[in-house]
């Protein structure tokens, strides 16, 4: 069973090693982990930069491309989660560049800790410049989500982003391809503002420093009663 959220974000925190994703739609931030069993598509937006090595040629061709697309978003256990570029085009390239990716479905699982956390699967690009086409250029990528605050306690961790040699080198027969760059996973819903209600369907509000220091006087006072 797919879910399709038009207007969606999406949060990746991490428990007990366990990665899960989590739908946050509605006026008022609701945020649920997507059922085992069911997917989310949400869509995505963004820019990368792809930056084109060419054997046979001397300098590098750098453009600024937008991106959009979808992401297959799936939970299939409570160890599990898995995302899905479903489609993805990019545009707007210039220097009569076209990039056009191929061999969709890209699929990858969400790893690690979510302070980031990382998505690892094989891409395919064929690339063109000036109407001469370069081929198809593939390789293994991998791009990071979240950052490096608490995942529960924080901003909703949805842009995806790629760093260029350290994400992956895609390789052909004509050269190489690297991106860098972001895109957004989920897109803000546009309920209505007017009773002053925050548009956060792409972020959770961040637990106040009050809250937070109630925690850890809350968990020093465990420590001493346990004579740590």
């Amino acid at each position: 069973m797919m879910l399709t959220l038009a207007a969606a974000a999406l949060f990746a925190p991490a428990s007990a090693g366990a990665d899960q994703w989590y739908i946050e739609d509605g006026p008022h931030g609701q945020r649920a982990r997507i059922p085992a069993g069911e997917s989310v598509e949400v869509p995505t937006s963004g820019t990368f930069n792809v930056k084109i090595q060419l054997s046979a040629q001397r300098g590098v061709t750098n453009v600024k491309c937008e991106v959009t697309g979808a992401e297959v978003l799936s939970d299939p256990s409570a160890t599990e989660a898995m995302a899905e570029t479903s489609s993805l085009t990019l545009y707007s390239c210039g220097g009569d560049v076209t990039v056009v990716p191929v061999l969709l479905p890209w699929s990858g699982e969400l790893a690690g800790d979510c302070q980031p956390c990382t998505i690892t699967r094989g891409e395919a690009l064929e690339v063109s410049i000036g109407g001469v086409d370069y081929g198809t250029f593939t390789g293994v990528v991998t791009g990071k989500i979240g950052d490096f605050d608490p995942p529960i306690k924080d901003d909703i961790d949805h842009i995806y982003s790629l760093n260029g040699k350290k994400s992956g080198t895609l390789t052909g027969e004509a050269g190489t391809v690297l991106l860098s760059g972001s895109e957004t996973f989920g897109l803000k819903s546009e309920h209505d503002q007017a009773d002053g209600e925050p548009n956060n369907a792409a972020m959770v509000e961040r637990t106040s420093a009050r809250e937070l220091q109630d925690e850890r006087a809350g968990a020093r006072g465990l420590k001493d009663a346990d004579g740590g």
